[in-house]
């Protein structure tokens, strides 16, 4: 018996949520944020599928990653950092041989690629980052910057809105102009 695509992703998901209280819910919380960012873009339905599995299973690489970093109390030293860092491509690693379609591979290797070339883990620039990831990469910050860490609270949405200010650089212009436009939705 086969398992359903849609069945696998969400025992990914739910996999990386037992195994941190840092990511609970913020899959589902950065799936639903990335797929108003396609509906806005028409994505077709292929297109929107991907992009709502690549959400789900974004941060699949953190089963690989130390609980007491990822749960840590506090700012992560550099080495802590380097070792955090390493959970795209672990993801990647992990779920290679299965063979899922390679939209969702894109946003589990790439979702903290920077639109400037700043980002990680192969400091892709522009438009070499894969669309689906793009879009992760807002949404998965704007519910970052708006959840509760074992670093720090939660921040308001103004001041999120602000720190993503400060960061534009690392988005792309045009998918970044429509995440302000559903924040400013949002407020209404």
């Amino acid at each position: 018996m086969e398992i359903p695509l849609s069945d696998f992703i969400r025992t990914l998901r739910r996999m990386g949520d037992l195994h941190s209280i840092d990511t609970e819910d913020h899959a589902v919380r950065t799936q639903h944020f990335a797929q108003r960012v396609g509906e806005k873009l028409n994505l077709d339905s292929t297109q929107m599928l991907f992009l709502r599995y690549g959400a789900d299973a974004h941060d699949f690489g953190k089963l690989f990653i130390d609980a007491s970093v990822l749960d840590k109390n506090g700012r992560l030293n550099k080495a802590q950092r380097a070792h955090m860092q390493t959970h795209c491509e672990l993801g990647y690693e992990a779920l290679e041989l299965i063979h899922l379609p390679q939209e969702i591979m894109d946003v589990i290797l790439c979702h903290h690629e920077h639109w400037d070339g700043s980002g990680y883990p192969r400091k892709l620039q522009g438009e070499e980052i894969p669309l689906l990831a793009r879009i992760v990469s807002i949404a998965d910050m704007w519910d970052a910057l708006n959840s509760d860490r074992p670093y720090r609270s939660a921040r308001s949405p103004a001041r999120a809105l602000e720190i993503m200010n400060e960061h534009t650089a690392w988005f792309d212009p045009k998918l970044f102009a429509i995440f302000l436009s559903l924040v400013h939705e949002t407020e209404k």
